[in-house]
């Protein structure tokens, strides 16, 4: 009778550390896709930058090659 009572409390810590553990997997996951996230938005800004600036040195080259 006391080998049943040790089995009930290793499937409630084997419960609690399958618990812990998705609940890891699951932050590490929601952090990987906010970098995720982030790193997009960067790249995209950086592209508008390259562009705006690469726009605004094609204009003052032709208002120099104008003058």
């Amino acid at each position: 009778m006391k080998n049943n009572e040790n089995e009930k409390g290793q499937s409630l810590f084997e419960m609690v550390l399958a618990i812990a553990i998705m609940t890891m997997i699951i932050v590490a996951v929601v952090i990987l896709a906010s970098n995720a996230i982030r790193n997009s938005s960067f790249s995209k800004n950086k592209t508008l930058s390259s562009r705006y600036s690469q726009e605004a040195i094609e204009g003052l080259r032709g208002e120099r090659d104008t003058s």
